[in-house]
């Protein structure tokens, strides 16, 4: 799948209002509610969206209307997590929704349509070898600076890295000299961006539109360095190398260079 024709959606919480609680009221008393309309972007209440909140050990779901607006009741006092979900569009999970006595909590959604290469996306490939026969660069970095990167409508951050090794080079693009920069474009629930000094192999992808380089399978083909090894991750061809030291896992790549 080539880069320039993904795109991540946000969920964007566009009112959130508790009101204030009864002082002294207990936590975990069931004397609270929860109520919000849930819109496309452009305004087109959303209906199905099923609703869950769980506070206090207490979990309770709900279906938005044909209004778009939904509303849980009896809930306890105090602090929980909510999740929104609709096939097609981006989960919402914000945190911190704190219930109160009395009036309802207010809490209104806007929800994003999510990406077709989200939805269908079945993951990367399970072995290094064909991980690296997609691939049109493959490195060894270590992120020394980043800035925000205006690729409407996805969030990307656009890093800055000194090139430790390379291992495949893309034909036109490179990468060459001593660094390189790669957009790592924020998928659902990833947190942006990376650190500063955080060494990565990464698989990449060429995106001619903005000549720039960005991950391949976005986070879930990154092999992550800490303390010399590679740290596990959710896709089974990284968590195969995970604890492996880093010199054995570049040797591996130094015999798929080979071979090519």
């Amino acid at each position: 799948m080539k880069p320039f024709t993904r795109a991540v959606g946000q969920a964007v919480i566009v009112a959130l209002a508790a009101t204030a609680g009864l002082a002294g009221q207990a936590p975990g008393t069931a004397a609270g509610s929860l109520t919000g309309c849930i819109t496309r972007p452009e305004g087109e209440a959303l209906s199905g969206v099923t609703v869950t909140i769980t506070v206090e050990h207490v979990q309770r779901t709900t279906i938005t209307d044909l209004t778009g607006c939904y509303r849980i009741g009896n809930l306890p006092v105090g602090s929980g997590t909510l999740t929104a979900r609709l096939s097609g569009f981006v989960e919402i999970t914000p945190e911190n929704v704190t219930i109160t006595q009395g009036s309802p909590t207010q809490l209104g959604f806007e929800m994003q349509i999510a990406p077709v290469w989200e939805i269908d996306w079945i993951g990367p490939p399970a072995t290094l070898a064909e991980l690296w026969k997609e691939a049109d660069a493959v490195v060894h970095l270590r992120i020394t600076s980043h800035e925000p990167w205006p690729v409407p409508p996805v969030s990307h951050v656009k890093h800055t890295a000194a090139l430790l090794s390379v291992w495949k080079r893309h034909p036109i693009a490179g990468p060459e000299g001593a660094t390189s920069t790669f957009l790592q474009e924020q998928w659902t629930g990833e947190t942006v961006p990376y650190n500063v000094g955080q060494e990565l192999v990464l698989f990449m992808h060429w995106w001619p539109e903005q000549t720039v380089f960005v991950r391949s399978h976005g986070p879930y083909a990154v092999f992550a360095i800490q303390d010399g090894r590679i740290q596990g991750g959710q896709a089974p061809v990284v968590a195969a190398h995970a604890g492996m030291k880093v010199d054995d896992f570049l040797a591996k790549l130094r015999s798929l260079s080979a071979s090519q």
